[in-house]
Formats: C-alpha cells, sequence, structure tokens
C-alpha cells in the first residue's frame, strides 16, 4: 500500500546488511555478463516473463531475481523482496483500493498516482512491475518513503524470508563466471577498521568500499548508466611526485565511469556516488574524495578545486572515474 506514491528503497535500508560465505563448489557456467567483474543480469536471473504462464503468487527466489533484473542491489534487494512481500504477498496480480479511492497494483503495489509509470509495461507482469517500482524508488531519490509497510516497519516481519531468497541468487551468481556473490549482498556504512593489506593489496576499509560501490551502483544493462569498473591497489607514486599513492598502500579505490563520462547523465551518476562517500565519511573511515576536478575532506564546509601535481588531464584530474580515499 502506497501513500500517493509507490514501492522501494531507502539509505536507512543500508543498515539490512547481510553477507553468506562463498561457495567453493559451485560449478562454472555462462548464466550472465560481466564488465570488469561487474556482474549483469543474464538467462540465470531472468523472473517469469509476461508471454509465459506465471503463477498469482511468486516464490522468493523468483521476487529475488525480478528485484534484481530491475536494478536493486545489496542490502536494498533483501529490502525490496521483503517489502514485496508485505505488499502483495508476493501475488503478481493483487489489486488493493486505498480509502482514498487510489489503487495499489501488482506485486510492489505501484499506485495510481505513478499512472506515466504504469502505462510503461504490463503490472501484472513481475519483471515489468519490479522495474516500475525501481522507478518510483529512484525518483523518491533511492527512498523506500513511497512505502507505508517500509515506514510502518511490517516489512521487517519478512527480512528473514528475503535473506533467504537473495541468498538463493546468490548461489547463481557466485556460478557464474566473473561473477560474485559479493554483488549481491556485501559491503556496508559500519567502518571495518584499518587493517594489513589483504592478498589483493586492498585494506578492509578501501575493500569495504569497493563492494559497497559495486553492489550499489554496478553495471546492470537494464538500467544504464553504471559504474563500468573499480580499481584498487597498484603500487605507484602520485603523479609527478615521489610520494606513494593510497593506491600503493591499498587504501583507495578509483570508481570509473566508462567512456561516456563526459555526458551530463554519467556526471551526475559520478557526483551521486561522490555525495555518497562524503554523506557517510565518518561511518566508512573516508579520508577525502575526488571526483571532477573538485576534492572534499571531513572538515570541510563544502567542495574545493582540485589540481592534481601531476597535468591536468580528465583522468588526472578526476573527470572520468571518483577517487575515494581511507584511513
Amino acid at each position: 500500500m502506497f501513500i500517493g506514491a509507490a514501492v522501494m528503497m531507502v539509505t536507512v535500508a543500508f543498515l539490512v546488511l547481510v553477507a553468506f560465505p562463498m561457495s567453493a563448489s559451485a560449478p562454472l557456467s555462462a548464466l550472465g555478463n560481466t564488465s570488469a567483474g561487474i556482474c549483469a543480469p543474464g538467462a540465470a536471473f531472468a523472473p517469469p516473463a509476461g508471454s509465459q504462464p506465471r503463477p498469482e503468487a511468486l516464490t522468493g527466489t523468483q521476487v529475488a531475481k525480478a528485484a534484481y533484473a530491475a536494478g536493486f542491489r545489496g542490502a536494498d534487494l533483501v529490502v525490496a523482496v521483503a517489502v514485496a512481500k508485505a505488499e502483495s504477498q508476493w501475488i503478481t496480480n493483487a489489486l488493493n483500493e486505498n480509502a482514498n479511492g487510489s489503487v495499489d497494483y501488482g506485486l510492489f503495489q505501484i499506485n495510481g498516482v505513478h499512472q506515466a509509470i504504469l502505462d510503461r509495461g504490463d503490472w501484472r507482469d513481475p519483471a515489468d512491475n519490479a522495474v516500475m517500482a525501481y522507478s518510483v524508488w529512484s525518483d523518491a531519490g533511492s527512498s523506500w518513503s513511497p512505502w507505508v509497510t517500509y515506514w510502518r516497519g511490517t516489512y521487517r516481519d519478512h527480512l528473514a524470508e528475503a535473506q533467504s531468497a537473495v541468498a538463493g541468487i546468490g548461489d547463481i551468481a557466485a556460478a557464474t563466471v566473473g561473477c560474485s556473490r559479493d554483488i549481491l549482498t556485501a559491503g556496508g556504512l559500519a567502518d571495518p577498521g584499518p587493517g594489513p593489506q589483504a592478498a589483493d593489496g586492498m585494506t578492509p576499509r578501501a575493500s569495504n568500499i569497493r563492494a559497497f560501490t559495486r553492489a550499489h551502483w554496478g553495471c546492470a544493462a537494464v538500467n544504464p548508466p553504471c559504474i563500468s569498473s573499480i580499481g584498487g591497489y597498484a603500487y605507484r607514486t602520485i603523479a609527478g611526485t615521489s610520494t606513494l599513492s593510497d593506491h600503493a598502500t591499498g587504501n583507495a579505490v578509483d570508481i570509473m565511469l566508462g567512456n561516456q563520462y563526459r555526458s551530463p547523465q554519467v556526471n551526475t551518476l559520478g557526483w551521486e556516488i561522490a555525495k555518497f562517500w562524503q554523506a557517510h565519511a565518518a561511518e566508512a573511515g573516508v579520508k577525502y574524495v575526488i571526483f571532477d576536478a573538485k576534492i572534499w575532506k571531513p572538515g570541510d564546509a563544502t567542495w574545493r578545486p582540485y589540481q592534481h601535481p601531476g597535468g591536468s588531464s580528465d583522468n588526472l584530474m578526476h573527470r572520468n572515474h571518483v577517487h575515494v580515499s581511507v584511513n
């Protein structure tokens, strides 16, 4: 049920993080597509399609696949499945008339106030309905606030079931060439603290930033734009100096935006990510963030102009990627 709005996630949802151990025995098979290690939906993630017979009530795994294919990631994916259960009991053709006369439609109970979104597909189809929900959620600022079952807290009654469903499709991701269950569930806002560099050269804080960013802005072919890759450890000095880069100590990530970084849409994505880590710097142990020739450090009132000592190329000025360094 909505209040003049529809169904999906909120930043508070990031607190409901789950982590599942990787399955070492999972066989390798081409079930999805990857770009620089970021998993994109493949046939294995496809929910029941409108052209196929579909039950009125779905399983948790089917709902998780639909939500994943629509673009939900990480803890928000778990919340999506739980919200859908609270809203519709996972019934694809559910209809509910509210006291104000409005009607909620389908798996995620998209309210009729979003008629323009409802007109984009078949609300009875779980794949279409999940995409509609993702649109409503995105339009609300990546917030679950439109869903009554979220802000009333009734979705929490279904979190355990939702986590189990997401774990199920995590097994699919783990069995996919180049994909990792981490894409679905890893990374959080809680600071893991300092620590030694792991085998891949990354410290716990930087690894956490990388995993969380992948989970929430990793590529999904149905929801561009998205990040193209994430760079981590590299033993090098800061260009134009003899000072070791934070990459050399495993304390930095470069979140690459791809060849279209100059477009307004992708630039907006870069600022969304940069300002997210600005807002959560204290929680995640962030030392500073650089993007689009601007730098921010904890304690700064605003973003300041940035000049790289090595030159003024788009790469050195961080116009094509977001740099996050951790303490």
